[in-house]
């Protein structure tokens, strides 16, 4: 059980997707295909004022997920309960955020 006078750790800031590119067809992509190299741009913004905020550099972590699949517990503890869980992992790296702007690229395979 958790403490309840504990404050919850929030991010100060966002990131916002700011496009998926398909990088051969130079086109937005909505859906991702085996085999597609994908170039995604995002940029880091404030979560209250929506600012985009220009002077933030650092680093990141990058985790590409499959659609959610729908599990169901065992039930041997209390009734069987379904949930979704996003657990095949397509793509995961790090990289650097300069001046407030995120650009990942990966390969779909």
């Amino acid at each position: 059980m958790g403490d309840p006078s504990l404050k919850l750790a929030l991010p100060e800031l966002e990131v916002k997707i700011s496009s998926i590119e398909d990088v051969r067809k130079e086109i937005q992509a909505d859906t991702l295909k085996a085999f597609q190299e994908v170039r995604l741009t995002a940029e880091i913004i404030d979560p209250l004022t929506q600012a985009f905020q220009a002077g933030f550099n650092g680093d990141f972590q990058l985790e590409i997920r499959d659609k959610p699949v729908k599990l169901e517990t065992l039930g041997d503890e209390s009734n069987p309960f379904q949930f979704e869980e996003e657990a095949v992992l397509i793509f995961k790296g790090q990289g650097t955020v300069e001046s407030g702007i995120l650009e990942a690229s990966f390969f779909y395979t």
